[in-house]
C-alpha cells in the first residue's frame, strides 16, 4: 500500500464515547521486539484507504488503540506495519480485540472471531 494513500486523512486519538448503545472498541497487543515502532490504523471507505490514527509501540513492544465503532456499523480496520498489513479486523461496537505479530507478521488475534477469520483469509 503507498504512503500516500496512507497519509490521505489522519487523525489524533479518540475521545471517550462510551453509552448505552454504544462502547468504545479497543484493539491491544505487542508486535515481537519491535519498541517504539509505528503502527497505522486506517479503515477502508469505498475505495481508499483512510487513516484513523498512528500510535508507537511502548519500550515492551506493546500497543493499545481505542475507536469508537457504532452499534449495529461493524468497521473494516486495518493494522500497518511498515507499509505492510499485518492483521485485518472486522470490529463491533464494544469488542476488545488482542493481536499478537510474531517476528515473521504473523498475527494471532483473540477476542474476535470475525477478525481472526478475516485475517486468516488474507494470509
Amino acid at each position: 500500500m503507498a504512503a500516500a494513500a496512507l497519509a490521505v486523512m489522519a487523525c489524533g486519538g479518540s475521545e471517550s464515547n462510551d453509552t448505552a448503545e454504544t462502547k468504545n472498541t479497543t484493539v491491544s497487543g505487542k508486535l515481537a521486539a519491535a519498541a517504539d515502532a509505528e503502527l497505522v490504523f486506517g479503515r477502508l471507505d469505498k475505495d481508499q484507504m483512510l487513516v484513523l490514527d498512528t500510535l508507537k509501540t511502548a519500550a515492551d513492544s506493546t500497543f493499545k488503540y481505542e475507536l469508537h465503532v457504532p452499534a449495529g456499523d461493524p468497521e473494516f480496520v486495518y493494522v500497518i506495519n511498515d507499509e505492510a498489513s499485518v492483521a485485518y479486523l472486522l470490529l463491533k461496537a464494544g469488542d476488545a480485540v488482542n493481536v499478537d505479530i510474531d517476528e515473521t507478521g504473523y498475527a494471532s488475534i483473540t477476542g474476535s472471531e470475525e477478525s481472526a477469520k478475516l485475517t486468516d483469509l488474507q494470509r
